[in-house]
């Protein structure tokens, strides 16, 4: 039976210095260019990628800046072209709503239910100009002469004069326009030497009927009742306008027809809505 030996200790130390030799002599992968290479060309692309990284946030923050403000203008657009529409809608609400009033028969408020009539709020001062003499002429339409009897009434109570039937204007009566107009003859100005002419007190009268007839809705739209002072001339053609003879020493009322014609062309040439904005232009009126 062979007995197992083991070398020397002196030439085992002898054997692993020549390994450790060995591999002090064997250069490393890769080598010293290559790593050198590698390691700029990876420090290149570290820096490049934080330069990137710092590029892709800033461009971030921007473009969700402009995006907010693109957003916000969308919505103010949107907010505008709503409030556009809203108004429009309006608008056409109330032309309808006009349409409407001006097909209803007309009344000054004579009848009260369950509360004072309306023509005391509507016709409250009227008795200032109490003794004015009027004359009434009217479209022959039933409603037209019903409110001018409803008129009249008013105007007695309150203690204006109706003149005479047998008063001619000259004025032909199909020439009566739509609505309700309310004129005086006018006279000489005035003067130091004379500061009180009759016609200024006529004036002042028609004025507040007019003023009155409009509280009571009988303008057209928004316009107020058609008021203005006439010579009281002769017409080149018979019948053209009103023409007294004797004079008239007061107020003239023409009660027309409905004003139906006037009321479509009111809301064809457009008015101001709720913003003061006109339909045409779309800008604001001026205050």
């Amino acid at each position: 039976m062979a007995i197992p030996t083991r070398p020397p200790i002196p030439m085992m130390a002898m054997a692993i210095m020549a390994e450790i030799a060995n591999h002090a002599v064997k250069e490393p992968w890769p080598s010293l260019d290559w790593a050198s290479w590698i390691f700029d060309r990876a420090s290149f692309v570290l820096v490049g990628s934080l330069v990137v990284g710092v590029a892709a946030t800033v461009a971030i923050v921007w473009t969700g800046i402009v995006k907010e403000h693109h957003w916000d203008l969308a919505r103010e657009s949107a907010a505008t072209k709503i409030a556009g529409l809203n108004n429009q809608t309006e608008r056409l609400k109330g032309d309808n709503l006009a349409l409407q009033t001006v097909m209803l028969p007309r009344h000054i408020g004579l009848i009260g239910i369950d509360a004072p009539p309306q023509i005391t709020q509507w016709f409250a001062g009227l008795e200032t100009y109490a003794g004015t003499e009027f004359l009434i002429e009217t479209f022959p339409d039933p409603e037209a002469e019903n409110l001018a009897n409803e008129i009249l009434v008013a105007l007695l109570h309150f203690g204006w004069k109706q003149m005479p039937e047998l008063t001619d204007s000259h004025f032909s009566w199909h020439r009566i326009p739509e609505g309700i107009s309310v004129s005086y003859p006018t006279g000489k100005p005035w003067t130091e030497k004379e500061p009180k002419q009759p016609w200024f007190a006529w004036a002042k009268a028609a004025e507040a009927l007019a003023d009155a007839l409009t509280k009571a809705g009988l303008g057209v739209g928004d316009k107020p009742v058609s008021r203005y002072g006439f010579t009281n001339e002769k017409p080149v053609f018979p019948g053209g306008h009103p023409y007294f003879e004797p004079p008239l020493t007061g107020v003239y009322l023409q009660i027309g027809a409905r004003p139906v014609g006037l009321t479509i062309q009111w809301i064809k040439q457009g008015r101001p809505d709720v913003l003061g904005n006109l339909p045409s232009t779309g800008s604001a009126t001026p205050k």
